[in-house]
């Protein structure tokens, strides 16, 4: 995806949210410069300059204010031409400017996004599956295997799979479950509803499944 400097469907989509937000006059006071600059000063984003410059370029070609900040989703930064990691660690920082504004945030999004940034941006794969097990408290031995299935699906490299390939990734996991099920696992785990779910949202599947087997079994 390329940022579209005519402007489009996104654009009219924030526009649409920004007139639903009239409620929060303060965040209005917050201005491009204002957001380009907090971008450019964040410790992660900062790590990485063309990822940077990249945000805080297309935020000024979009024009977007700290209104429209506050209704980014996965979907509008995917057209934005932002992907994966760099995706997901933009909306932990979101949420966070949320919360630093008194303004509702997502804690959990914010957590599982953050989360999920800082492990794909790992080089080591063994680095990535210790600090995955540490974190979700799984058995290293069971994300290793867990992850190479991932990214077997994960064609672009994006670290994320469209949903749609769930059923077969639990099925090459050894589990089999009814597409009925696995809508409710998705509901109650896709938290941004973009069609896509990310490596930390698999392992968090397959563990609440594994956890219900076990307590059914017993």
């Amino acid at each position: 995806a390329r940022s579209n400097v005519h402007g489009g469907a996104m654009e009219q989509d924030m526009q649409q949210a920004v007139n639903a937000a009239d409620d929060l006059p303060p965040i209005a006071l917050i201005t491009v410069p204002d957001i380009v600059k907090w971008v450019r000063s964040d410790e992660e984003l900062g790590k990485r300059k063309d990822i940077e410059e990249q945000i805080a370029r297309s935020m000024i070609v979009h024009e977007i204010n700290g209104r429209m900040l506050l209704h980014l989703n996965k979907p509008d930064l995917l057209r934005m031409g932002f992907t994966g990691p760099v995706a997901r660690l933009f909306l932990s920082r979101i949420e966070s400017f949320k919360e630093a504004h008194g303004l509702a945030a997502n804690s959990n999004i914010q957590k599982q996004y953050a989360m999920a940034a800082e492990m794909a941006l790992m080089a080591n794969a063994d680095d990535q599956v210790y600090y995955l097990a540490l974190n979700l408290e799984m058995d290293v031995r069971k994300v290793k295997p867990l992850r190479k299935t991932f990214r077997r699906y994960d064609t672009e490299r994006r670290w994320e799979v469209e949903t749609e390939h769930l059923e077969d990734m639990l099925t090459a996991c050894g589990v089999k479950m009814e597409k009925k099920r696995i809508g409710t696992l998705l509901k109650k785990f896709d938290d941004d509803e973009s069609g896509c779910i990310d490596l930390i949202t698999f392992l968090r599947i397959v563990k609440t499944v594994s956890l219900a087997d076990t307590a059914f079994a017993m």
